[in-house]
Order: C-alpha cells, then structure tokens, then sequence
C-alpha cells in the first residue's frame, strides 16, 4: 500500500511529539529542531488546504498505521492544525531538554498561525505552562493531604 505524503507526515509528527516528550528529546540538536518546523509548517499547510472529509480519512489512515507500527495515538486535528506550536509547547514543558535547545525555542519562537508576535506567544505559553505547574502542584499537595488523612483515619477505626 502506497502511503500519501500528509499520512506520512502526520505519522512522523505523532512519532516526533511522542519524543518531544521524553529524555530523549535533549539530545536533540538545534537543526532537528528545525527540520520538524518544516514538517509541521508542511502538515499544517495541507491540512488548511483540504475537506474535512478527506482531513479525517487520513487521520484514520494514520491512526490505524499508528497503532499497528508504533502504538502511538495520532494527535487531535486542533494540534495538527498547529503542529509547529504544539511541538514547541511539548519541549518548552519537558524538563529534560538542554539550555541551549530551551535558548533555541525561545529566539525561534515564531508560528504560521495568529496574529500575535512572537514574544507575546511566548509570554502567553510560559504563562500558561506555569498556570499548569501551579495547579499540578496543588493537586498533588491535596493528594498527599487526602492520602495522610485517610491513613490517620484509617489508624483511629484500628486502635478504637
């Protein structure tokens, strides 16, 4: 079976994100980094180009060749739409990518869609990434609280 070009490409940006994610992405070196820009700026490209119909069959293709190859789930068209910016967003969030990768996402921090510039992407993302830190680190705080007070009363019901 003959792949298309768009279902080539959003199979290597599920494979890329997924990697964007983990530690491996800090070996990542600068000119990868743009070589998936040029990925993404290709898929997003086309995808604005096409039907929904015809947007949503390759997504089915892709995903079927996904979870049969490399049991990744492809990402949801509102990422596709926006691959470039969703890739930077996934490295800016992974804590194992190198200063000097960081330093290159943020002096390249520009995107084919909006009308923003790129610092105030920049500034609007970093705000939202701290938002998700602050929030993911109540969450694990009330955890914890839950978690001590079930133990404590767990302990009372056993001594009394």
């Amino acid at each position: 079976m003959n792949t298309s070009p768009i279902v080539f490409a959003m199979i290597n940006y599920a494979r890329v994100l997924h990697e964007a994610q983990s530690p491996q992405a800090a070996d990542w070196p600068s000119h990868f980094v743009d070589r998936c820009g040029e990925w993404c700026l290709y898929l997003e490209t086309e995808l604005e180009a096409l039907s929904e119909d015809l947007v949503d069959s390759y997504q089915n293709e892709a995903q079927r060749q996904l979870d049969r190859d490399y049991q990744l789930s492809l990402p949801p068209k509102h990422c596709l739409v926006d691959a470039w910016h969703h890739l930077y967003m996934t490295l800016i969030s992974n804590k194992c990518i190198s200063r000097d990768i960081y330093r290159y996402l943020l002096s390249t921090y520009t995107f084919m869609k909006g009308n923003k510039t790129a610092r105030e992407n920049l500034t609007m993302d970093l705000t939202n990434l701290a938002g998700m830190a602050a929030t993911d680190n109540v969450l694990d705080e009330m955890e914890k609280l839950l978690a001590e007070e079930v133990n404590n009363n767990g302990d009372t019901r056993q001594g009394g």
